[in-house]
């Protein structure tokens, strides 16, 4: 009985810490959202990339920031400049209204969450909206990668060939 006694006690004394370990998240609990921190927050507000375009820029379909930051060595055209100009200030509006939408709708399920009044409806509902708005900045981004790649040099060849930089 003894014997069978210090073993549960052992047991118990290895697995303590396991039970109690800390939550990977225990630093996030003085978050404003608890989901987001303040710089994801301040980048989706102002319609920073969320990495969705990584995927059309590494196959030659740059977004139009890198396309001005390379505009000397791309040697583009005044023309081709404000065109870019143009193309990025539109996806920058879009991308900085949905990202907007998007901390909006994690500010509602942390506030429906923290006052313990989540149900399966209102969650469904806000789970689909957050990914709608979370995609739809990459949306901003890859379609307008899709058109800075159609902007062509004077000769007709493409402007952004990672070989010729």
């Amino acid at each position: 009985m003894i014997r069978f006694l210090l073993s549960v006690a052992a047991a118990a004394l290895t697995f303590a810490p396991i039970s109690f370990a800390a939550s990977p998240y225990v630093h996030d609990q003085s978050r404003t959202i608890k989901a987001l921190s303040d710089q994801e927050m301040a980048d989706y507000a102002a319609g920073k990339g969320m990495g969705f375009a990584k995927a059309a820029e590494l196959n030659g379909y740059p977004g139009p920031a890198h396309v001005l930051e390379l505009a000397d060595d791309l040697t583009l055209s005044p023309l081709q400049r404000e065109r870019t100009a143009a193309l990025f200030r539109r996806m920058q509006t879009r991308a900085s209204a949905l990202g907007a939408r998007l901390v909006d709708e994690e500010r509602t399920l942390d506030e429906l969450f923290a006052a313990k009044s989540i149900s399966r409806e209102a969650l469904a509902g806000l789970k689909l909206d957050c990914d709608a708005a979370e995609r739809n900045p990459g949306d901003a981004s890859a379609s307008t990668s899709r058109t800075s790649r159609d902007l062509e040099c004077g000769t007709g060849h493409e402007i952004w060939a990672p070989s010729r930089l």
